[in-house]
């Protein structure tokens, strides 16, 4: 297995000044390390576990819908084949998490500096058999590292490609910081949201994470390979007229903006041909262009709903492809 590192080198294209910050780390504690090792100790070193970490462990219980922490429990969840299976990987993969740390400590950072009180005060990477691969606990994060191993991981071979290609190490910081925002900053679109309301708000994030990610790089932020922001780029105007004379931007049916703005092979309500994702890709260029004619705008503002529930914004945006 190929071994990942978390490095991004590329030029930001919307946060430059981002590029100069530097903010300290922030710790991200290796929860799975006690977890897989419990089995294995004597009573004294698992009991040490339980009262090191028992309020992480509490965290990391109720995500499995386990109550009660308790050594039996412990022992079990020690030996399950998640933590058997995934563990020795992530090791792997994460040799250290220092990186990590680095990453998390800037988007912590870069946030406070913009005025975004994210409200986390602890952070943890574990593993789990769970489909979510970030989840917040009151004011902790959990962060699980199995869903972060490469997109060639083998234990990912069952899963579609369009899924895959962003379970790598490099794009955890952009989840991390959506994730972070997103939590902070939750989607409020009232009784009958529609397809522009979620697309104004996914570009808005979009644009944190420019914001926030060290030396982060549009596409990644977006979570389109190379080839796929090409394909957007240079199809940008049609992708545009299709939501348009399809009527699509005031829709609020939730399956047909789903459609639009979740990950997917493509968006065939707008191109057969287009990548997933293209409201988030429209939403993104949306904010650019508003960007354009308020530069003193704050990113609170972008994430807030009086920016992508107002009324008038598509005029106010001046955007024309």
């Amino acid at each position: 297995m190929k071994n990942y590192g978390i490095i991004i080198s590329a030029l930001c294209m919307m946060a430059c000044s981002g590029n100069k910050e530097s903010y300290p780390p922030r710790e991200i504690i290796p929860l799975y390390d006690n977890i897989a090792a419990y089995a294995s100790l004597d009573s004294a070193g698992r009991a040490r576990i339980l009262a090191d970490e028992s309020p992480l462990l509490h965290d990391y219980l109720a995500v499995l819908d386990c109550n009660n922490l308790s050594d039996s429990l412990m022992m079990k969840i020690s030996q399950s084949k998640p933590v058997e299976v995934f563990t020795p990987d992530v090791r792997q993969v994460f040799q250290s998490l220092d990186s990590l740390d680095l990453q998390l400590g800037h988007i912590i950072g870069a946030s406070a500096h913009r005025g975004l009180n994210l409200g986390v005060n602890s952070f943890a990477a574990v593993v789990w058999g769970r489909p979510q691969s970030i989840v917040f606990v009151d004011s902790v994060m959990l962060i699980a590292l199995n869903h972060y191993l490469g997109s060639d991981y083998p234990g990912y071979s069952g899963m579609p490609a369009y899924r895959t290609k962003n379970k790598t190490p490099q794009q955890l910081p952009y989840d991390m910081a959506e994730s972070l925002v997103a939590n902070a900053f939750p989607f409020e679109g009232g009784e009958s949201p529609t397809l522009l309301n979620h697309i104004l708000y996914d570009g808005a994030l979009t644009f944190a994470k420019l914001e926030l990610v060290k030396d982060a790089t549009p596409n990644a932020a977006l979570g389109l390979e190379a080839g796929e922001l090409e394909w957007f780029d240079e199809n940008e105007a049609n992708v545009w007229r299709a939501l348009v004379t399809g009527r699509l931007l005031y829709e609020t049916s939730d399956f047909k903006i789903e459609r639009i703005m979740l990950p997917a092979p493509s968006t065939d309500l707008v191109n057969p041909n287009s990548p997933g994702r293209a409201g988030r890709y429209v939403g993104y260029r949306i904010v650019q262009s508003y960007l354009k004619r308020h530069p003193e705008t704050t990113l609170r503002h972008l994430l807030s709903p009086a920016f992508y529930n107002a009324e008038n914004i598509l005029a106010e945006t001046g955007y024309k492809p």
